[in-house]
């Protein structure tokens, strides 16, 4: 059987009207002449979509159907299916997933764990907590907790752990600088969680081989890092990277410097055993957790994510799951189409400006998520749901809308807008006079006259232009 014949048979599986009556306040029955669960579910899953309109979903449905309803009655049938039902689906679906899809023997998953903010229909800005497994790059939690924990995601994240302890009892969580908080690594390994934290700073009072001053830390802190640091393995990088800082004369670009610099980061664990879990091994767990990032920009590019339109909770959460589900579609029609295909080759021709010449680089090969959701969403969701995509139909599908992308591997782009309303302009601005004013203290000899803040960035450069410093 195949992978999307095994998706058909869970949507037939969850959408009969014996399995949502389990759950349902209101009894449903199949009509010949009325809307088809199938059709409400497809309503419902449809609205995920970034810019549908129910008016729209409800049309599309009325033209495959030869049927007249309006969006009312598609609203109404929709309502009565309980949110247990979708979470049953997501449940299922991933699952499938988990068992099909997932080649790993490891009995741990790294759960890359970040928030993300959008507006509600009265303006008001929602935190949203979201726990990605990295490694495989799909969601496990998404989470909206209002506005009432607006910068407080390290309060969101206790109550979404604990609420859900099982699930993640086997799970690694990794973590930016915003979630080194003693309170939280106390909490995480006191309840026998595992942790990969970025350190705010040096972590000094919380390494074993560093004597701990009483006097640098507050009473408070210095409790909590008294009991975890017997626990706790803090992991110093040691790797340098080229960093281009520009030169700006009256608004104009006059030139640039090139930087060696130390990375400054410092990495918190509670993984003690060295041999499996080596610190490179460590390094390179925490860079995987940007994939949370880019799941984020999925969805924000793909779904109703940005805005929330209904302020009723029930209706969030459907949205939410709905979300997940079809994330979770879209990554298994990823894996079958690469058992069905041979990877293209990972070689690619990158052409030099200066030299003018042409030279083979190594490349990243994905699919293109954003063009493969939106396709799911236009051409087959409606069939998968009913149970009609023929298989020559999908493979047809799949060769239309599956686009390959290459990338330079490790390539790095600066994380700048250009628009000046943008909040990646300002920080792009901010660092950039930071470094200048940073590069003329060293060569002027007068680093220490800069903030703490501009002496530890100078105190992370080796070598500027060429000219070794520190």
């Amino acid at each position: 059987m195949t992978l999307i014949q095994k998706i058909i048979n869970i949507i037939k599986e969850i959408s009969s009207c014996k399995a949502i009556n389990k759950y349902s306040a209101v009894k449903l029955r199949e009509k010949k002449k009325g809307i088809g669960i199938e059709n409400a579910l497809f309503y419902r899953l449809s609205y995920s979509k970034i810019n549908s309109t129910k008016d729209g979903i409800a049309a599309k449905c009325n033209l495959i159907n030869n049927t007249t309803f309006k969006r009312q009655s598609y609203d109404e049938k929709e309502s009565n299916i309980p949110i247990k039902t979708y979470e049953l689906l997501l449940d299922l679906i991933t699952t499938l997933y988990n068992d099909e899809c997932i080649n790993s023997d490891n009995i741990h998953r790294f759960v890359g764990v970040d928030g993300s903010y959008n507006l509600d229909e009265d303006f008001l800005i929602n935190l949203n907590l979201g726990l990605y497994d990295i490694f495989n790059c799909v969601p496990l939690d998404l989470t909206s907790f209002g506005a009432d924990l607006r910068n407080n995601e390290i309060s969101a994240f206790k109550q979404t752990i604990t609420k859900h302890r099982d699930k993640f009892k086997n799970c690694i969580f990794v973590c930016d600088r915003l979630y080194h908080c003693y309170d939280l690594l106390d909490f995480l390994q006191s309840n026998g969680f595992q942790f990969i934290v970025r350190a705010k700073g040096t972590a000094n009072p919380l390494d074993n081989t560093i004597p701990l001053n009483k006097s640098k830390v507050n009473p408070v802190n210095f409790k909590y890092a008294t009991n975890l640091r017997p626990h706790l393995r803090i992991i110093r990088s040691k790797f340098t990277h080229t960093k281009i800082v520009p030169i700006f004369k009256k608004k104009r670009k006059t030139g640039v410097h090139k930087l060696k610099v130390l990375s400054d980061y410092v990495l918190i664990t509670n993984l003690k055993n060295n041999d499996i879990y080596t610190d490179d091994f460590i390094f390179n767990a925490y860079k995987k957790r940007w994939n949370i990032e880019l799941f984020f920009k999925f969805i924000k590019n793909n779904f109703k994510f940005n805005e929330i339109i209904n302020n009723i909770e029930i209706d969030q959460k459907k949205m939410y799951i709905c979300e997940m589900i079809m994330s979770y579609i879209t990554k298994i029609i990823e894996y079958d189409y690469w058992l069905l295909n041979k990877p293209p080759s990972n070689i690619i021709k990158k052409y030099n400006k200066k030299t003018k010449e042409t030279t083979n680089v190594t490349a990243t090969i994905k699919i293109n998520e954003s063009q493969l959701v939106k396709g799911i969403f236009d051409e087959i969701l409606y069939d998968l749901i009913k149970g009609t995509l023929k298989y020559e139909e999908y493979i047809k599908f799949c060769k239309i809308y599956i686009k390959i992308t290459k990338n330079e591997l490790n390539r790095k782009c600066t994380r700048i807008a250009r628009s000046p309303y943008k909040k990646w302009s300002l920080h792009g601005l901010n660092r950039a006079s930071k470094m200048i004013k940073v590069i003329n203290a060293i060569r002027l000899n007068k680093v220490p006259k800069l903030t703490k803040e501009l002496q530890l960035i100078a105190k992370t450069i080796i070598d500027i232009n060429g000219k070794e410093y520190g």
